[in-house]
């Protein structure tokens, strides 16, 4: 049984600092990051943290692949700043690029741990109350009717603005044009706009496109990049296989041809 105890090591934390974290939403790999660098800066009573890719995978328990993406959004978040190998947490919360969450408490629903034959789920009160059940409560449908618009997906917002700070560095990028936004690089990708230099403004062209309904969207189009990339490397590694066959065959047969030669030398010699 755990049992931490104060005295074997503690990380002192600013609580207004503790309370600015309670309000903002991060994924789980970024909360992991921002543990790791507080545990091996204020945990270690220092400004500053000083980690290699190796340790805040075995520390935080994240994949080498996924670590420089999830440093970088914290970066963009303005959650942490770096320089080289060394990592520091922003204690000034008024500059985080992520709002605070001011939620009343009355518009927290009220749940409760109700159990089932499939196991403890959390029920509202107010269907307790009525006996009334929600629908799609055993499905992902209710997650579906939530979210219909997949342009409020934070990784996929990422992903839009992360392409446009690559190409229009100077510019902002307004979440009400995602879509379009999304719809703009879909046209380039596809060359159907062949020079951005010729659009005077960026925003007024974006806000003027007319989106195809049907157009696949910036997961639809990376997981293909990735199928294509995939079916790359397996030719990749069948060619790679075949060349070494080939050298295999073609290194038996100067093998054979050497042994031969031999023998007809010590034929001639006896």
């Amino acid at each position: 049984m755990a049992s931490p105890q104060k005295e074997n090591g503690y990380t002192a934390l600013a609580n207004e600092l503790v309370d600015a974290f309670a309000k903002i939403n991060l994924s789980s790999y970024e909360w992991r990051i921002v543990f790791g660098i507080i545990r091996h800066s204020y945990g270690w009573n220092k400004k500053e943290a000083i980690l290699t890719y190796s340790q805040i995978e075995s520390f935080c328990k994240i994949k080498k692949c996924h670590i420089s993406r999830t440093i970088n959004s914290l970066l963009r978040k303005q959650i942490i700043t770096k320089e080289g190998k060394k990592y520091t947490l922003q204690k000034d919360y008024e500059k985080w690029g992520v709002p605070l969450q001011e939620v009343p408490l009355q518009e927290v629903p009220l749940q409760v741990i109700k159990g089932s034959s499939t196991g403890n789920k959390r029920v509202p009160l107010q269907e307790l109350k009525t006996g009334k059940k929600r629908n799609n409560i055993n499905n992902l449908q209710g997650a579906k009717d939530i979210y219909k618009d997949i342009y409020k997906d934070i990784s996929l917002r990422e992903r839009l603005l992360k392409l446009w700070i690559t190409h229009f560095p100077n510019l902002t990028f307004p979440e009400t044009l995602a879509k379009k936004v999304d719809y703009f690089f879909y046209q380039l990708e596809q060359n159907k706009i062949t020079s951005i230099d010729k659009i005077k403004n960026i925003k007024a062209y974006i806000k003027s496109l007319d989106v195809e309904e049907s157009f696949p969207n910036i997961v639809e189009r990376e997981a293909e990049r990735e199928k294509l990339e995939r079916q790359q490397l397996e030719k990749l590694k069948r060619e790679k296989i075949e060349r070494q066959k080939m050298k295999t065959v073609e290194m038996k047969k100067l093998i054979s041809e050497f042994r031969n030669q031999l023998e007809r030398k010590d034929a001639i010699c006896a």
